[in-house]
């Protein structure tokens, strides 16, 4: 079973929007930038979700935003983190 719909659909709308706010705006403080970047994460899960059609599992959009977080913090890349972060949040909460 593969699961590409929710990782294709997360993946463009999440990345875009976080790398519009990082470059159009200079960052504030680490833990602002953290919130920012966090509010843009769940925004653009929630989204990519609702036009699927799929309600995610309580806690998912959580989990998945605060690896994504962690991650884009360590400087991995964007999307490299998110890719990381849809696959462990969907194999965690068991979500396709």
């Amino acid at each position: 079973m593969t699961r590409p719909s929710l990782s294709l659909s997360l993946h463009v709308p999440l990345a875009t929007a976080v790398a519009l706010v990082l470059t159009a705006h200079p960052l504030p403080a680490e833990a602002s930038a953290r919130e920012t970047i966090n509010q843009l994460c769940l925004a653009g899960f929630s989204a990519a979700l609702s036009a699927a059609g799929k309600e995610p599992p309580a806690g998912m959009a959580s989990y998945a935003c605060t690896c994504f977080v962690d991650q884009v913090s360590q400087n991995v890349s964007l999307a490299d983190a998110q890719a990381s972060c849809t696959r462990q949040a969907s194999s965690r909460f068991k979500f396709s």
